[in-house]
C-alpha cells in the first residue's frame, strides 16, 4: 500500500471505530477489499462498511444484516488468495451465528433503512450485472480500438474480454480467452456506436429495474413462503401474463428475469416483468441455511444500486447524463480529428432519470367502499367525505395527465394530412386515455385544491383547479403541431351494486386547421358488495371535427357475463359522412384499424405493465412518475403544484396517520360568507379569498379576507358538514347589480322580514299541499305583516282551471311572428286575465329550446334560437308584469324532453350556458324562476348548486326566489342550501302524499344546523320582494276561482276575456307561415268549388274543453295538452269559417272530416278548383298519453296517416294547399315535391280564433308574414338531437347526454351543412322585398376591461347599444305587408361558434313601392361567447361578420367588423 493512501486508511480506521461503536459488537474482519469505480483509484475503502462490520440486531433476527450503506450490491475483489480465505472465513463465522430455522439464501439489504431479503433470484441479478460489466469492458475495448485505428496506432488492446455469460449457472475462477487481435474497422459510423451506447444504458437501467422488483417481491418471509395464498394480488393479471399463462408475481414457484423495451419518441420505457420457470433458479428452500457463491474474478460494477429508473430524453432537462457513465473518463485523448465517441457525445441529449416504482407500497386495505356508499344510493357523491384510506398518491389534476400518457399519437396525428388516418390517430389517442383505469378499482385521487396545479414538461401539460364545488379541473398541453385543452369535472353516484362515474367537459383537439371535440362516456365500477371489482367504460363517445366536418364514433362497450371484455369499436366518417374506416379495439390494450375481416392495422398498443402495479395502486410506469420530482423540474415548479402537498407527500410514503393530519391543513376553510369557524392558517399558508363565499388556508402568501367573508352575521350559508355548500346571497345585502324596481322592493322585503319568526320565514317558501288551496299552487298567509299568501297558477298561454278566460296562442306562434309589439301585448292581455283571477304568480313564460324536435312541450316555448327564444320571454315578462302579476321563468334547465322527465340528468357541457337564456329573463326583472324535475349533470335541478346558486343567483344575479316544479323536491337541507326558495305544491312525493320538505322539516334543519337561519332569512326575503316588486301589498285582488270545482262557492265567474280576442286573431295571422306558394295559388281568387278535407279542419267531436287537460287530437288543433293549456271559450274551426267566408263569393264547398277515409277524401277533392287539405301534429306533457305518445311525439310525421291523406288528395287534384297545424315541425318530404301540391301553410296552434286566422291568410285579408322559429328538415336524422324514448330502469337515472352542445336546429344544420327543406326564419309573402344600402358604425373596443364577479353579465358594459346596423328595405311587389329582417352574425373562427347566429330582428310594415330605413343595435354580448377556461364572457378577436337577410339562409347584406 503506498503512501498515497494513507489519508484514505486513517479515514477508513475512523469509519470502523464509529460503526462498531454504532452496533455494540465485535468486528469481525477488518482491512482492504477493492471495487471498481468510475476513476481510478477512487473511494476504494467504501465497501468495507458492509456486512462485514454488521453484527446480529437480535438474538430472534441472527440471519438479518443491517447495512449502513444505502448500497444494495456489492461486487468485491481481495488483494490476494490469503485475503480472500480471510474475507471468506469471517463471513462464515457471521452466517453460523443464525439458527437452521432462521436461515435463508438471502442477504438483508437496505434503501433508505429499509430490511428486505435476497433470495437466489439475486444472485441472478449479480450475474447480470457481471455480465453487464462484460459488456461495458467490451465496449470500452472497441472504443480503444477505433480510437487507435483512427489515430494510425496498430498496437493491440491490453484488455480482455470476456466471454458474455448472462444467465449461465456455473461459476468458474478460470481466466477468460483472450481475443487481442481485435480487427480494425474499415468504416467508422457514430450512428451504430451511439446505438450500442444507447443499448447497455437501457440495459443497466433494466438491470437496476429488476434489483427493486426483487427488493418487492422477496418481501415475503419463509412464513408466508410456505402458505402461496398468504398474499395473493388483488388484482387481475398483467397483459403479459394472460398471454403467456403465467401466475401471480406474488407466486412463490420458480421465476426467470427477462426485459423488455419500449421506445417512443422523446421517451423510452423500461418495464421489466418477472415470469415463471420450470427449469431452472429455484428459490432456496426454508431452513436451506446461508447459500454460498462465487463469482467471476473481474471488475465489479459501479459502487452505487443501480438505479431502478425510466430514462427519458428531455431537451430542457439539466441533467448531464455524461457524468453518469460507467465508461472510464480517464482514458488518453489522441487527438487529432474528432473520434467516433466524441461524435456521440455531441449528438447525445441531456436525459431526465425517472423512477419506475412508488417511495412506499400499498399499505394496509382501503376498507370496503359499500360501507360508506350504502347510505347514499342514487345520490351524488362528490359532498361525501372519504376517508385518506381510500385515496391513492395521485391528485385529479395528475390523474388528468395520465389520460395524456400516449400524447405520441398526437405527433403522429399532426404528421399526416389525411384526414381519414389523422382521425383514426386521433380516436386511438382518445381511447387510450382510458388505459391506465385497467386495474384502478379500489380507491380515488386526492381533491385538488382551489387554484393548485399541475405540470409535466414531456407534454407541457399544465392542469388547475378552477372551481370548487362542484369541483372542475382544466388543464392544456401542447406538442409539435398539436394542443389539447379541456375543462373537466364529474359527478359519481352509486346504484347499490355500481358506482358510476360520470366525466362532464369536453375535450379539445387542435391539429393545424382541424379543431377535434368529443365528451367522454361514463364509467361503471361493478361488483361492490360481491366478486371481484372491476371498472368498465360504457357508451358512445363522438370525435369530430367541427372545422373538417369528419367524425368518428367509439362506442365502449358493456360486458357480457360471457365473452371478452372492454372491447371498444368505432367508424371514422368523412366529411361527406361515408365510412372511410372501421376501428376495432379494447380500450385497455390496443386500437387496430380493419382492413378485412382477418387483417388489421395497428394504431395503438398500451405500454406493458409493470409486474409489480398491484403493489403500487394499480399504476402505469407512467402514472408512476407523475408525483416525482425530478432535477429538471427541481426549483422550478411554482408552490401550488401538487408534488409538494404535504397530505400528499406522507401518503405516497404510507403513512397514513400522517396523511390525514397534513390534509386537515391543506383543505382547511378559513372565511367566506356564512362561515363561523377559525379564520387563521397553520404556519405557511394564508387565508386566501376564492371567492366572497369561500376563503382556503392556500401556501405562501395571499390576499386576507374582507371582513365581510367571516362575518356570521351575514350567512346565508348552512355550514353542515353534511349538505352541499351553498353560495346563495347573503340576507343582510342585496345581490348584485340591482334594477331600481328591484332595489326598492329588498327595501321593504328585509324591513319586513325583520318582522317574522323563524317559523314565519319558513312559511313563505311552503307550499300548503295538493289541493288545499284555491290555486294549482298556494302558500298560507301572514297576518303579522299583512301578506295574504300567494296564489300560484298555470299556465303559459293563459289562466288555467278557470272559466271566462282566453285561450292564447302558445309561445311557438307568438315566436313565428318575429314581432317584439305582439309578444309584448300578448303578455299584458294574460297579465290583466291572471290579476282579474287574483292570481298572484303566472306560471310562464316556458324557456326551454326546442333541443329535440319531437319533445312534448317544444310548442310551450320560443323555438329552437337562444335569442329569438329570449327576446320572447323578455317581452312576455315585461308584459305580464307590467299588470301587477309576478312572472316565473321555467323549466330551469336542460328540461327537453318528457320521456323519464324526473329520473333522467342531462349531462351537459359548460359551454352550453351560451344556449341559456336566462339572463334575458333576469333582465327583464323577472319575479320567479322554475326549477325542473331532472337532473343536470347528475344532480337534481331543484337542488343543483351549480345552476341555482353559481350561475342562475351569482353570475345573473337574480335577485327573486327559485321555485320547485310541482313535485320536483327532493331533500330540505341539501335543496335550502343549494338555493331553492320555495316548495311545490308542499308535498314530500307525490302530489297529495302530504307531508312538506320546508314547513317544519326546515324550522328542524335551521335548529339543528343543517341549514342557517340566515339562509331562511334570505328566501324568504327573496319571496317579499318580488311580491313587493310588481306592488301586490296594494289594492290587489283576491282569488275568485277554485282550480278544482269551478262550481265552488269563491268562483263568482268573472270574466277576464276584455277584447283579447282580437289580439289573438292579430297573433294568428302574424304567426301563419307560407311555405309554398306554386304560381301565386294563394290568395284564394273566388274558386268556383272548394273541397276542405281532414279532420284538423272540424269541430272536436267532444266539443273544445272534452279532454282533460287538452289530451285529445280531435278537431282542430289549436294548443297542445298538459298543464300549459288552458280552457277555451270557444274555438273556431276552419270548416266554419271558410265556409262562411267562401258563401259571400259563391263558392261551393263539400268536405271530408275523415283523416283515415281516402276513398272519401278522393271523392270530395276529385274536379274541384282547390282542396284544402288539413293535417296535425300534437304532443304535450308526460303525465298523459295521446294515441300512443307519452308526452314526446313518437316520431315527426303527421298524425292519423297525414301523408296518405295528402297525397290521396293531390293524386285527384292539381291544386291541392295543405295547412299544417302542428306543435313544431313535421316530415313533407313524402308529398312536398309533388307538383299538384301548389301551396303550403303552417298555421302552427292559433289557439281560439284558429279558424279565422287561416282564413284571413287563405283568402288574402292578410299577407302573411310568419317565419319558422325552427328548421323543417328533410329526415329526422339531420337534427342533432334527439329523444330518448326509455325509461330509466329500475331506481337508476337515465343519461340524456347533450353532445350536439351549441348547435342545435340551424346551428348544427349550418355547421354540418346539411341542406333543410325549409329553413329557420324562412316564411313567403304576398309580395317581394328588396334589401340595400347596409351600413355598420360603432365599435365593440372599450377603455374599460369587462365587469366580473356576481351579477357581471347585467351590467351596462354588456348590454349598452354599441354597434349600430342600418339598412334600407323596399316593398317592390304589388301587396302591402310586413317583411321581416334578421340579422345574424358570424364571428371569427376562434370562438367555436356557429356559422350563424340570429341577434336581431324586426317587422316592418311597408305599402307597395313604399322603402324605409331598418336601424338595429348591437351590443358587446351579442359579439360575446362564453369562454370555459377563464369562466367568462369574452368578445373573440378578429373579424366578424354582420348578415342581413329574410331567413338564416336567405342573405341579402354583409358587412365585417373587427373586434
Amino acid at each position: 500500500m503506498g503512501d498515497t493512501h494513507q489519508p484514505a486508511y486513517a479515514v477508513a480506521r475512523t469509519s470502523l471505530t464509529l460503526i462498531s461503536g454504532l452496533l455494540s459488537g465485535p468486528i469481525l474482519q477488518e482491512g482492504w477489499i477493492l471495487k471498481k469505480r468510475r476513476k481510478k483509484m477512487q473511494d476504494i475503502l467504501c465497501l468495507i462498511n458492509l456486512a462485514f462490520f454488521a453484527t446480529p440486531l437480535s438474538p430472534d433476527n441472527l440471519s438479518e444484516i443491517k447495512y449502513i450503506s444505502q448500497i444494495a450490491t456489492f461486487h468485491l475483489k481481495c488483494l490476494s488468495t490469503e485475503d480472500f480465505t480471510q474475507w471468506m472465513g469471517a463471513f462464515r463465522k457471521f452466517s453460523a451465528h443464525a439458527p437452521e430455522s432462521h436461515r435463508s439464501a438471502s442477504i438483508r439489504a437496505s434503501s433508505r433503512q429499509s430490511i428486505v431479503r435476497l433470495n437466489r433470484s439475486a444472485v441472478i441479478a449479480e450475474e447480470m450485472g457481471t455480465t453487464l460489466l462484460e459488456l461495458e469492458d467490451a465496449f470500452a475495448n472497441l472504443r480503444n480500438t477505433v480510437k487507435r485505428t483512427a489515430s494510425g496506432s496498430r498496437d493491440k488492446s491490453k484488455e480482455s474480454a470476456s466471454v458474455f455469460g448472462l444467465f449461465k449457472k456455473g461459476h468458474h475462477h478460470g481466466t477468460h480467452e483472450s481475443h487481442n487481435d481485435v480487427p480494425r474497422p474499415e468504416v467508422i459510423d457514430p450512428t451504430s456506436y451511439q446505438r450500442i451506447h444507447v443499448a447497455l444504458e437501457s440495459l443497466k437501467v433494466q438491470h437496476g429495474t429488476l434489483l427493486k422488483s426483487l427488493q418487492s417481491i422477496s418481501i415475503l418471509d419463509t412464513t408466508q413462503s410456505s402458505h402461496p395464498s398468504a398474499q395473493v394480488s388483488p388484482l387481475p393479471r398483467t397483459t403479459e401474463e394472460e398471454e403467456r399463462g403465467e401466475s401471480s408475481p406474488d407466486s412463490a414457484s420458480e421465476r426467470k428475469i427477462t426485459s423488455s423495451i419500449i421506445r417512443r419518441s422523446k421517451r423510452t420505457s423500461v418495464a421489466t416483468t418477472i415470469t415463471d420457470s420450470l427449469n431452472e433458479w429455484f428459490d432456496a428452500s426454508e431452513g436451506e441455511g446461508v447459500q454460498e457463491f462465487v463469482l467471476d474474478e473481474q471488475t465489479s460494477p459501479d459502487n452505487g444500486e443501480m438505479p431502478s429508473r425510466i430514462t427519458t430524453t428531455d431537451s430542457q432537462s439539466s441533467l448531464d447524463h455524461a457524468e453518469e457513465s460507467s465508461i472510464d473518463t480517464d482514458i488518453e485523448d489522441v487527438g487529432g480529428e474528432p473520434s467516433v465517441l466524441d461524435q456521440v457525445a455531441r449528438t447525445s441529449q441531456a436525459q431526465v432519470v425517472r423512477r419506475t416504482h412508488l417511495p412506499a407500497p400499498i399499505t394496509g386495505d382501503e376498507g370496503s367502499l359499500f360501507a360508506v356508499l350504502k347510505k347514499n344510493v342514487g345520490k351524488d357523491l362528490s359532498t361525501i367525505a372519504f376517508p385518506v384510506s381510500f385515496n391513492e398518491p395521485l391528485t385529479l389534476l395528475q390523474r388528468a395527465a395520465e389520460e395524456l400518457e400516449h400524447f405520441d399519437l398526437l405527433n403522429r396525428a399532426a404528421a399526416t394530412s389525411d384526414p381519414v388516418e389523422r382521425m383514426q390517430f386521433v380516436a386511438a389517442f382518445a381511447v387510450s386515455g382510458y388505459a391506465h383505469t385497467r386495474y384502478r378499482t379500489g380507491r380515488k385521487g386526492f381533491n385538488p385544491m382551489l387554484a393548485e396545479t399541475f405540470e409535466d414538461s414531456r407534454m407541457k401539460f399544465i392542469a388547475e383547479k378552477v372551481r370548487h364545488n362542484p369541483v372542475e379541473l382544466a388543464y392544456h398541453a401542447e406538442g409539435d403541431n398539436w394542443e389539447v385543452y379541456a375543462t373537466s369535472s364529474g359527478k359519481t353516484k352509486f346504484w347499490g351494486k355500481s358506482l358510476e362515474i360520470i366525466p362532464l367537459g369536453t375535450t379539445h383537439l387542435k391539429i393545424g386547421n382541424d379543431h377535434y371535440q368529443w365528451k367522454r362516456p361514463s364509467s361503471f365500477m361493478r361488483n361492490l358488495v360481491v366478486g371481484t371489482k372491476y371498472l368498465e367504460h360504457v357508451g358512445k363517445m363522438t370525435i369530430e371535427n367541427v372545422n373538417g366536418r369528419d367524425r368518428c364514433v367509439m362506442e365502449f362497450k358493456q360486458s357480457g357475463y360471457w365473452g371478452e371484455t372492454n372491447l371498444v369499436s368505432g367508424h371514422v366518417h368523412d366529411a361527406s359522412g361515408k365510412v372511410a374506416s372501421q376501428l376495432e379495439g379494447k380500450w385497455d390494450e390496443h386500437l387496430s384499424q380493419a382492413v378485412d375481416a382477418s387483417h388489421f392495422t395497428l394504431l395503438w398498443r398500451a405500454h406493458p405493465w409493470p409486474k409489480h402495479t398491484h403493489e403500487y395502486y394499480g399504476f402505469t410506469s407512467f402514472s408512476m412518475t407523475l408525483n416525482e420530482i425530478t432535477p429538471d423540474l427541481a426549483e422550478k415548479l411554482p408552490v401550488t403544484d401538487s408534488r409538494y402537498r404535504p397530505d400528499l407527500v406522507v401518503g405516497s410514503l404510507g403513512v397514513l396517520a400522517c396523511s390525514v393530519k397534513a390534509q386537515q391543513s391543506v383543505y382547511q376553510q378559513c372565511g367566506g360568507i356564512g362561515w363561523s369557524g377559525a379564520t387563521t392558517c397553520t404556519s405557511g399558508s394564508t387565508c386566501t379569498v376564492i371567492n366572497p363565499y369561500y376563503s382556503q388556508c392556500l401556501p405562501g402568501s395571499a390576499s386576507a379576507p374582507s371582513s365581510t367573508s367571516t362575518s356570521a352575521s351575514s350567512t346565508s350559508t348552512a355550514s353542515s358538514t353534511t349538505s352541499t355548500s351553498s353560495t346563495s346571497a347573503p340576507s343582510s345585502t342585496s345581490p348584485a347589480n340591482l334594477s331600481p324596481e328591484w332595489a326598492a322592493a329588498y327595501t321593504k322585503a328585509q324591513a319586513a322580514v325583520l318582522k317574522l319568526s323563524l317559523a314565519d320565514k319558513v312559511s313563505l317558501g311552503s307550499g300548503v299541499g295538493w289541493e288545499k288551496g284555491n290555486c294549482v299552487g298556494n302558500t298560507p298567509p301572514i297576518s303579522s305583516i299583512s301578506f295574504p299568501g300567494l296564489c300560484l297558477e298555470d299556465s303559459p298561454l293563459g289562466v288555467r282551471d278557470a272559466d271566462f278566460v282566453s285561450a292564447f296562442p302558445p309561445a311557438i306562434n307568438v315566436a313565428a311572428t318575429f314581432n317584439r309589439t305582439l309578444m309584448q301585448q300578448r303578455g299584458v292581455a294574460m297579465g290583466q286575465e291572471f290579476r282579474g283571477k287574483g292570481v298572484n304568480v303566472a306560471l310562464g313564460p316556458m324557456m326551454n329550446l326546442m333541443r329535440a324536435p319531437a319533445a312534448g312541450r317544444n310548442w310551450e316555448g320560443f323555438g329552437g334560437d337562444p335569442f329569438l327564444s329570449g327576446e320572447g320571454a323578455y317581452e312576455t315578462i315585461m308584459g305580464i308584469q307590467s299588470t301587477g302579476v309576478q312572472a316565473t321563468a321555467k323549466h330551469y334547465i336542460n328540461n327537453e324532453q318528457e320521456h323519464s322527465r324526473t329520473t333522467s340528468s342531462s349531462e351537459v357541457d359548460d359551454r352550453n350556458r351560451s344556449m341559456n337564456s336566462t339572463q334575458f329573463r333576469v333582465q327583464a326583472n323577472v319575479a320567479a324562476v322554475m326549477c325542473s324535475y331532472n337532473q343536470i349533470n347528475g344532480s337534481f335541478a331543484c337542488e343543483n348548486d351549480k345552476t341555482l346558486n353559481g350561475i342562475l343567483k351569482g353570475e345573473f344575479a337574480f335577485p327573486g326566489y327559485v321555485m320547485s316544479d310541482w313535485g320536483a323536491t327532493h331533500s330540505t337541507a341539501p335543496a335550502v342550501n343549494a338555493g331553492l326558495d320555495m316548495t311545490m305544491p308542499g308535498d314530500m312525493g307525490a302530489l297529495g302524499a302530504g307531508g312538506n320538505w320546508f314547513g317544519q322539516n326546515l324550522v328542524d334543519a335551521v335548529n339543528n344546523g343543517s341549514v342557517s337561519e340566515a339562509r331562511v332569512t334570505d328566501l324568504a326575503t327573496r319571496v317579499l320582494a318580488a311580491w313587493y316588486l310588481v306592488g301586490q301589498d296594494s289594492d290587489y285582488p283576491s282569488v275568485n276561482f277554485d282550480a278544482w270545482n269551478l262550481n265552488a262557492p269563491v268562483n263568482t265567474h268573472v270574466n277576464v276575456q276584455a277584447d283579447h280576442k282580437d289580439l289573438i286573431l292579430e297573433i294568428d295571422r302574424a304567426s301563419t307561415v307560407l311555405l309554398k306558394n306554386t304560381a301565386g295559388v294563394l290568395p284564394l281568387k273566388k274558386p268556383s268549388t272548394l273541397a276542405i278535407v281532414g279532420n284538423g279542419a272540424f269541430n272536436s267531436s267532444k266539443g273544445p274543453n272534452g279532454y282533460s287537460d287538452r289530451s285529445g287530437d280531435d278537431g282542430v288543433l289549436a294548443m297542445g295538452w298538459g298543464s300549459g293549456t288552458d280552457n277555451f271559450p270557444y274555438l273556431i274551426a276552419p270548416i266554419d269559417a271558410i265556409t262562411s267566408r267562401a258563401s259571400t263569393q259563391g263558392t261551393v264547398v263539400s268536405s271530408s272530416s275523415s283523416d283515415t277515409d281516402l276513398n272519401g277524401a278522393a271523392a270530395a277533392a276529385i274536379n274541384k278548383d282547390v282542396a284544402l287539405v288539413f293535417i296535425t301534429a300534437d304532443s304535450g306533457e308526460g303525465y298523459l298519453t295521446v294515441e300512443g305518445n307519452e308526452g314526446d311525439r313518437n316520431d315527426l310525421s303527421a298524425w292519423h296517416s297525414g301523408d296518405a291523406l295528402v297525397s290521396q288528395v293531390a293524386s285527384v287534384n292539381s291544386n291541392t294547399v295543405v295547412v299544417v297545424n302542428s306543435v313544431g315541425p313535421i316530415i313533407m318530404e313524402a308529398w312536398i315535391d309533388n307538383a299538384n301540391v301548389t301551396a303550403v301553410v303552417w298555421s302552427g296552434l292559433p289557439g281560439q280564433e284558429a279558424g279565422n286566422g287561416v282564413t284571413d291568410i287563405l283568402y288574402g285579408d292578410y299577407n302573411p308574414s310568419g317565419r319558422l322559429p325552427f328548421t323543417i328538415a328533410k329526415a329526422t336524422t339531420d337534427y342533432s338531437a334527439q329523444v330518448i324514448y326509455q325509461d330509466a330502469p329500475d331506481s337508476n337515472i337515465l343519461p340524456i347526454p347533450y353532445n350536439e352542445g351549441i348547435f342545435i336546429d340551424y346551428r348544427h344544420f349550418d355547421a354540418a351543412d346539411i341542406a333543410p327543406r325549409f329553413e329557420f326564419g324562412f316564411g313567403l309573402s304576398y309580395t317581394s322585398f328588396a334589401y340595400s344600402g347596409i351600413s355598420v358604425s360603432g365599435s365593440t373596443s372599450s377603455n374599460s376591461s369587462a365587469p366580473s364577479g356576481p351579477g357581471a353579465i347585467l351590467n351596462p358594459w354588456f348590454h349598452d347599444a354599441v354597434v349600430t346596423v342600418t339598412f334600407t328595405v323596399d316593398n317592390n311587389g304589388t301587396v302591402a305587408g310586413n317583411e321581416i329582417p334578421q340579422l345574424y352574425i358570424t364571428l371569427p373562427p376562434s370562438a367555436g361558434a356557429a356559422p350563424m347566429n340570429l341577434k336581431g330582428f324586426d317587422s316592418v310594415f311597408l305599402a307597395p313601392g313604399e322603402s324605409t330605413q331598418v336601424t338595429m343595435s348591437l351590443s358587446r354580448f351579442d359579439f360575446s361567447v362564453w369562454d370555459v377556461p377563464s369562466q367568462q364572457w369574452v368578445i373573440p378577436s378578429g373579424t366578424s361578420t354582420i348578415s342581413i337577410g329574410a331567413s338564416s339562409r336567405d342573405i341579402r347584406l354583409t358587412h365585417t367588423i373587427t373586434n
